[in-house]
């Protein structure tokens, strides 16, 4: 009952656009009652993650809780081209499984044969990034990233832009895709951009890698995992200087993934 008070207290304040809502909606340009109250109606740690030892729960954006709806749905985007304006790449193209999710190339080559000034980034661990980008430190959510390679022009990557429409057609015209999401977004209508990009936001988020020899040596004490004598006395060697004020890497590369930049 305390329950049903609650939420119609909360949907008259969002009705009658008091401002006080402690965040702001992924889409920034107008609110989505819909996506506000189903925020409110999934319970925020209903999600079960499955993390290695020593790695704490990813901090997830209010806008976007986790659901394993969202995650099977965007492990599916994730891997279809689709989602590229003239359907030759998926955003597997050049975070390839094989290769811990990068291109392996020196410069990476977007959807129309640009190449681009640098590679694609690695996106393990990418749900513990502080910021997502080197260039522009200002995005921190990957909801927000995922702008860039979806519909930027310079350069091209996806070359989704003024293919939004194009995009979603294609999506709403599978049967399996209809199931899906409608099951990760059963609010409103589920096939927007915004959906789109939220469910391959949670898939990568659960991309989380730490069971690495040095993981098995550091958290279960499991010295024999470091290799033979030899290769156990260079890496923790390597590790000494790591973690000296001699070498200074670890005040770029800090905390228990590494990537605890300032």
């Amino acid at each position: 009952m305390r329950f049903l008070v609650y939420s119609i207290s909360l949907l008259f304040l969002i009705r009658c656009g008091s401002g006080i809502l402690p965040f702001s909606p992924f889409n920034k340009k107008e609110s989505n009652l819909n996506e506000l109250l189903l925020l409110f109606l999934i319970p925020q740690n209903s999600y079960v993650w499955n993390l290695p030892p020593g790695f704490p729960t990813p901090v997830v954006p209010a806008s976007n809780p986790m659901t394993q709806e969202k995650v099977d749905l965007g492990r599916f985007l994730f891997y279809d081209r689709k989602l590229s304006g003239n359907q030759t790449q998926s955003c597997a193209s050049c975070h390839k499984q094989s290769l811990a999710f990068t291109d392996g190339l020196t410069k990476g080559i977007g959807s129309t044969g640009e190449v681009h000034p640098r590679n694609a980034q690695g996106i393990i661990n990418v749900a513990y990034n502080v910021r997502q980008t080197w260039v522009n430190p200002t995005l921190k959510d990957l909801e927000d990233q995922m702008l860039v390679p979806m519909f930027g022009e310079h350069p091209v990557e996806l070359g989704l832009a003024n293919h939004e429409n194009e995009l979603l057609d294609r999506l709403r015209s599978e049967n399996r895709y209809q199931s899906m999401f409608q099951k990760a977004f059963p609010l409103g209508d589920p096939f927007t951009v915004s959906n789109v990009i939220k469910a391959i936001a949670c898939f990568e988020r659960t991309l989380i890698s730490g069971r690495s020899p040095y993981d098995k040596y550091l958290y279960d004490g499991n010295i024999s995992a470091l290799g033979n004598s030899a290769q156990r006395a260079s890496i923790l060697r390597g590790a000494q200087i790591f973690f000296s004020e001699k070498g200074e890497c670890l005040h770029c590369h800090g905390g228990f993934n590494f990537t605890e930049t300032s």
